[in-house]
């Protein structure tokens, strides 16, 4: 709760009233937590020192900007989101929370795993402490096993639930994290009811409420599948204190915000909260940060570029520039962790160091072997992905869609990055393989089974309706705050008019009066 309410307002100043918004909230809080947790480790003070102000700060500043744009937002005119997109919308929103809360019912039993101790609840411990032991245990050779140098969220948020409940146990660090897993698989989920809901919002066809009804039924349900398949796919280490399948659920929710729905400044920011999330859990998620962000950023600028060279629709070059410029504001901010770390000599993981065991070729070997073996649903992805790109790329670029193209070079170049670390690593290859394999490809995995069901949403909402003109698609059913409107020469302006033979053009007038 207390996560919830420290990001509840800048979520929604960032990101607008959406599908995604409630489950961003508290990943919003987390992230504060984390970089309090950061502050305290890195500088000095105790975390809640350091998690109340920063608290407070954020949100005075959504209150500030919430204010200051509260005329612009009277006074703008544009349609109005229609009725029943909405509320369809928010059943599609409910059926998501029920499925990803469902799938925390192993919670009733405790299950906490080795990684969840000897990791998570290990640097919650020293966070708790404050700056002095945290610091040392992150200087401490003797705890490179515990890897010490980690991202600082999941144990900033253990130790956040630590010091308001007053319960400093393992139960309730378990508890924690996996409700905040529950948020991020959720918001995955949630970019797939959108991609229904902004498809069926630009659609034109007859009988439209029925058929634009169907489309976001559809979605809500392939959405509550991905949230299902998410947790199937991580097995017990959803809810055993983990934080594998919270990194990639994030980024998976941020590949849909910022590479698949249409480019809007509240998507980008959307995408910003949950690529910092997945930074600030793991290096893994670092990663996948990192080339989320300039994958954002190239889409923006290829975007306006292509819009400074034609007719299309589409940002300007002021505002591709503007958001390219922010991605690199979010890659630094993302890298800042293990940059500081180090700086404060922290002690290197113990698969970094030691003499490595076997040969460049033999762990190569080893290593695509077993990642191979854990890619089933990202090779079936691949196949689906080129098939409905042959047949319905045009349509998915007439409704606004990001290219598959974004997505595969993000889970390539996440995957290629992992592999590179298993073969230049020290650890002993196979057993390494073993323990960790099936943790390291779970991203992979979770977004070929998104690319799948976004694909699945689009196919069925341009069987149901073919996509509207340029214009239309930005209706009154659209979810999205429309952009602003290129200006329009009105039929009046082209009436060529008599110029003026002097003051009221020599006619009698009010001010003006004649002789």
């Amino acid at each position: 709760m207390v996560l919830t309410a420290a990001g509840a307002l800048p979520v929604r100043m960032l990101a607008g009233w959406r599908p995604v918004t409630p489950f961003i909230a508290p990943i919003a809080g987390a992230i504060l937590a984390g970089t309090a947790g950061a502050l305290t480790v890195l500088v000095d003070g105790t975390e809640i020192g350091w998690f109340v102000p920063l608290a407070i700060a954020v949100n005075a500043a959504a209150s500030a900007s919430w204010l200051a744009r509260r005329e612009s937002r009277r006074s703008r005119a544009g349609p109005r989101p229609s009725p029943w997109l909405w509320a369809a919308g928010g059943v599609g929103v409910l059926a998501v929370a029920g499925a990803s809360a469902w799938s925390l019912k192993s919670l009733v039993r405790v299950d906490i795993g080795s990684q969840a101790r000897s990791i998570w609840f290990a640097h919650a411990t020293w966070i708790s402490h404050g700056h002095g032991a945290s610091l040392a245990a992150l200087t401490n050779s003797g705890l490179a096993v515990a890897h010490a140098g980690y991202p600082p969220l999941g144990g900033s948020a253990v130790a956040l639930g630590w010091v308001i409940t007053g319960v400093s146990t393992d139960r309730v660090g378990e508890m924690v994290l996996a409700i905040l897993t529950g948020c991020a698989v959720a918001a995955g989920g949630a970019t797939i009811l959108e991609v229904g809901m902004i498809a069926s919002a630009r659609s034109r066809v007859k009988r439209a409420s029925l058929s634009r009804l169907s489309v976001v039924a559809f979605s809500a349900a392939v959405g509550v599948a991905w949230v299902l398949g998410a947790y199937g796919l991580a097995g017990a280490g959803a809810t055993d204190g983990s934080v594998d399948l919270l990194w990639s659920a994030a980024a998976v929710g941020a590949a849909g915000m910022g590479l698949v729905l249409p480019l809007g400044g509240e998507h980008a920011r959307a995408m910003a909260v949950l690529a910092v999330a997945a930074g600030l859990t793991k290096y893994e998620g670092i990663v996948a940060a990192v080339i989320l962000f300039a994958l954002v950023g190239a889409r923006w600028l290829v975007s306006s570029r292509v819009r400074s060279q034609s007719s299309e629709a589409g940002p300007s070059r002021r505002r591709g520039l503007v958001a390219a410029m922010a991605c690199a504001f979010g890659v630094a901010g993302v890298i800042a962790w293990p940059i500081a770390a180090a700086v404060r000599h922290a002690t290197e993981d113990d698969y970094l160091t030691g003499q490595r065991s076997g040969s460049f070729l033999t762990r190569a070997d080893a290593t695509s072997h077993a990642m191979g073996g854990q890619l089933h649903l990202a090779g079936l992805a691949l196949l689906i992905g080129i098939a409905s790109a042959i047949v319905l790329s045009g349509a998915r670029r007439q409704l606004g869609f990001g290219s598959d193209a974004w997505i595969w070079v993000l889970g390539a170049t996440e995957l290629l990055v992992i592999a590179v670390a298993y073969v230049v690593g020290t650890n002993q290859a196979k057993s390494w393989l073993v323990a960790s394999v099936g943790r390291t490809t779970l991203f992979a995995e979770c977004l070929g089974l998104a690319l799948f069901a976004w694909w699945s949403v689009i196919g069925i909402a341009l069987a149901i309706g073919p996509p509207g003109a340029s214009g239309s698609s930005r209706s009154s059913g659209s979810p999205v705050r429309p952009q602003r409107p290129q200006r329009l020469v009105e039929a009046a302006d082209r009436v060529p008019r008599a110029e003026p033979r002097g003051v009221d053009a020599g006619a009698p007038a009010v001010l003006h009066p004649g002789p």
